[in-house]
């Protein structure tokens, strides 16, 4: 039973190849995996040094949140959203050139 489930998938992922193969690419599908894996890395990369700073300045951005309540909560996360936003405006230029070209 086994054999005929490891033969049915290794028959899908042939067909899928020859699919894939035959297809036309989309100029678009580039700049949109392009876009989606640099807004990838430019949040994790973000994420990892804002906890890094976290880390090492927790007692004043503590204080900071405290005093200024919800507002330095936004503003921290704005920060740390800003380069991947501005990645993404960025892809989407891209993105805009691509289909006028």
């Amino acid at each position: 039973m086994s054999v005929a489930r490891s033969q049915k998938r290794r028959e899908k992922r042939e067909a899928a190849k020859k699919t894939a193969r035959l297809g036309t690419p989309d100029p678009r599908q580039a700049v949109f995996a392009r876009l989606r894996r640099r807004v990838r890395f430019v949040l994790l990369g973000t994420s990892l040094v804002g906890l890094l700073l976290l880390r090492i300045f927790h007692d004043p951005v503590a204080a900071w949140m405290l005093h200024y309540g919800f507002a330095a909560r936004l503003a921290l996360v704005l920060a740390l959203l800003a380069p991947a936003l501005l990645t993404w405006a960025i892809g989407l230029g891209e993105l805009k050139d691509a289909r006028g070209a």
